[in-house]
């Protein structure tokens, strides 16, 4: 970075290599930075640079941010990052090819040297001398070099460009792009807060692998949500561990080692019923106060978690059923009965939710007997049997 002499001393330089180049190359000639309205028509060969537009360098033209803090105190110098655009007009004889020998002599001097080094800048602003305006320029010391390259410029453009400078007629002439100019100003900014504590954690990285989840009662038996379940798997232990069963989390486990852990599903708020993918996630306690940071999860298993149900009441319009873990909003829920003979069978809908679901009964017969199950998102009630045949639940219309 550079003060804010950069820009006046990206055109000294550009002046002096030039001059350097162009004055061996053309007899007589001389290299001017003036506006081009203000070049004398006089046949004398001379070269003019002008800058003509300032644009800042997309490649770093938000590196510095933020610059500021959140109570908006200055926290590093602003610094902008510039594409300074000169035009170089040929001014001479013609009937000697003065024009069109100082504009190639001045593009040949820029392609040997196409970076603008510390010892260029020092040389310039040692033959400018200390009385210079821009003799406390720090170019030369900035790390980010000044690179030149020609610009591409069509014959509108270019015609535009000229057209804007009034009564002044278009001659031999090139646009250089001199960038980036990183420029930023004297003003500090505040001391940084001190360090007052420093604090360093190295943590294994163990990922935590879900193998089997069963009922601990019933290894071979159906979840529902009501159960007591284990989770089987390797590295399940952390430092701080959570069952993730979709989008709930619970922390309240017994039994933990890093093969085994129990969940009380009971226990869980906002479970839901259905095909529900369970992970094992890690926290690491970090930080002054501690707070859990995120660390590994196991893989997704997915368990089927089927709903527990209750017949509350039958009228002959609607059937009322509890229903455990409560069915959420969005969730699919269906009613499927059969009479306890098999000979009839219905499949009722609600749009109900919670704990207690409503489903119309004006297409059943009257004073019949119908077991019922409840499909939740695929996981359906499990019926009760006293070994002989399926007994209940029962909905029993009036």
């Amino acid at each position: 970075m550079s003060n804010t002499l950069a820009v006046g001393t990206v055109t000294a330089v550009l002046a002096h290599v030039i001059s350097e180049q162009v004055t061996a190359d053309v007899s007589g000639a001389t290299v001017t930075t003036k506006h081009p309205a203000d070049v004398d028509g006089s046949t004398a060969p001379k070269l003019n640079v002008f800058l003509f537009h300032v644009a800042p360098n997309m490649a770093q033209r938000t590196r510095d941010l933020p610059t500021r803090n959140e109570s908006g105190a200055l926290r590093q110098r602003p610094r902008v990052a510039l594409d300074l655009l000169y035009l170089l007009s040929a001014h001479g004889d013609a009937e000697k090819f003065e024009p069109e020998r100082m504009l190639a002599s001045a593009l040949v001097a820029m392609h040997r040297r196409p970076v603008l080094t510390s010892g260029i800048i020092g040389d310039t602003l040692s033959s400018l001398g200390g009385g210079s305006p821009l003799a406390t320029s720090d170019l030369a010391d900035t790390k980010d070099r000044v690179r030149l390259t020609l610009e591409p410029m069509s014959i509108e453009d270019l015609t535009r460009l000229w057209g804007a400078f009034s009564n002044t007629a278009m001659v031999a002439s090139a646009v250089l792009r001199a960038g980036a100019v990183v420029v930023e100003p004297a003003h500090a900014p505040g001391a940084s807060t001190p360090v007052q504590k420093v604090l360093s954690y190295v943590v294994p990285f163990r990922r935590p692998v879900l193998r089997q989840a069963e009922d601990a009662d019933a290894p071979s038996g159906p979840i529902t949500g009501s159960s007591e379940v284990r989770l089987l798997g390797t590295n399940l232990r952390g430092s701080v561990t959570a069952v993730r069963l979709g989008d709930v989390e619970h922390t309240s486990l017994t039994g933990l080692s890093d093969t085994t852990l129990m969940l009380d599903l009971a226990t869980v708020s906002g479970l839901r019923a259905g095909i529900v993918p369970v992970r094992v996630v890690h926290y690491e306690s970090m930080g002054d106060p501690p707070a859990n940071h995120d660390g590994p999860s196991s893989n997704p298993l997915p368990v089927v978690i089927r709903p527990e149900i209750t017949v509350s009441s039958v009228t002959s319009a609607e059937i009322t059923i509890g229903i455990t873990p409560a069915v959420a909003a969005g969730q699919k829920v269906t009613l499927a009965l059969v009479k306890t003979d098999g000979s009839e069978r219905f499949l009722l809908e609600t749009e109900s939710d919670g704990s207690s679901l409503t489903f119309p009964a004006t297409a059943l017969t009257a004073a019949t007997s119908y077991l019922a199950r409840v499909e939740v998102d695929g996981a359906e009630s499990l019926l009760t049997h006293d070994g002989s045949g399926f007994t209940g639940p029962l909905v029993t219309t009036p």
